[in-house]
């Protein structure tokens, strides 16, 4: 049976852990990590575009692409884990991914980098 101090000692360890995986796969950022953990290897969304420069708008490209990310999720199981339902991935990032691919970042994304958009439920 683990102690208290045991199991937080694990949760710490596997924070730092991810926290480390996820630097080598975003590279440095200056910002909350959210609860993230690690994305897979071979996690790959395919984007869905409602608009010609390459990007997408309003509800429909907002809740289309949204289940394309969390489709894409493998579950993330961990019995030291606190919380449930950690995720991966989001809506803002891939976008940042797409663009980088499609060399159409320029100053849209580091202005969606400074502002990122809030998302609300409701």
């Amino acid at each position: 049976m683990l102690s208290y101090a045991d199991r937080l000692k694990s949760m710490r360890e596997t924070k730092i852990r991810h926290t480390l995986e996820k630097r080598k796969q975003n590279g440095y950022t200056d910002l909350d990590d959210f609860g993230t953990v690690p994305i897979s290897e071979g996690y790959c969304v395919e984007p869905w575009y409602n608009s010609t420069n390459g990007s997408f708008y309003g509800y429909d490209g907002m809740c289309e692409n949204f289940c394309r990310v969390i489709d894409a999720h493998e579950p993330y199981i961990d019995s030291m884990e606190m919380l449930c339902g950690r995720w991966r991935d989001m809506l803002v990032c891939p976008l940042f991914r797409w663009r980088r691919s499609a060399d159409r970042c320029g100053l849209h994304c580091l202005f969606l980098r400074q502002f990122p958009p809030r998302f609300h439920a409701g």
